[in-house]
């Protein structure tokens, strides 16, 4: 537009703090609405940019309060899922701690036993800032332990020669 751009990184995070079913839906649309929605999106911004300049923008004790609001929400779901006050076994680290509480809390979402933890916009915003990669040398670790967290056993995995280690992954020898 005149004066301006609203960039694919905009869009994407709009995207992301919306529910996955009209993520679809618009993954899904013909182009007029998506021209449509891209307008709607920009009027959006323009509406922001003058409120700015106009000295209208969201204030620290607000920018604070939202920021309470999200750490309060992982707190919560950590505190959910058993991953706070973790104590280590005797002879256990805290990071061999951690691993056990993390696969206890996957095999009980796997067996029923407990829900997962939806995080929303937040699950975006937690990649970004983090590491994250698929390490390919455990994708059979991990397929064998969902198997038997699902009480079936499960072949060997085969590592698909297409997943590539990500660049900061660990030795490939664990």
């Amino acid at each position: 537009y005149e004066g301006g751009t609203l960039t694919a990184q905009e869009f994407l995070d709009f995207l992301r703090g919306r529910p996955p079913a009209f993520r679809g839906q618009v993954a899904a649309a013909p182009d007029d609405p998506l021209r449509q929605l891209l307008r709607d999106l920009t009027r959006a911004k323009l509406l922001v940019n003058d409120a700015r300049e106009q000295g209208i923008d969201v204030t620290e004790d607000e920018r604070s309060a939202m920021t309470g609001d999200a750490r309060a929400f992982i707190v919560a779901a950590a505190e959910r899922i058993g991953l706070r006050r973790i104590q280590p076994t005797d002879g256990e680290s805290r990071d061999a701690a951690l691993e056990r509480k993390v696969l206890e809390a996957v095999t009980q979402v796997l067996r029923g036993e407990q829900e997962v933890v939806p995080l929303g916009i937040i699950a975006f915003t937690l990649r970004d800032r983090y590491d994250n990669g698929f390490y390919d040398y455990n994708i059979s670790r991990i397929l064998d332990l969902v198997g038997a967290a699902r009480g079936a056993q499960t072949p060997p995995a085969q590592t698909p020669d297409s997943l590539l280690p990500a660049p900061n992954a660990p030795p490939a020898n664990p």
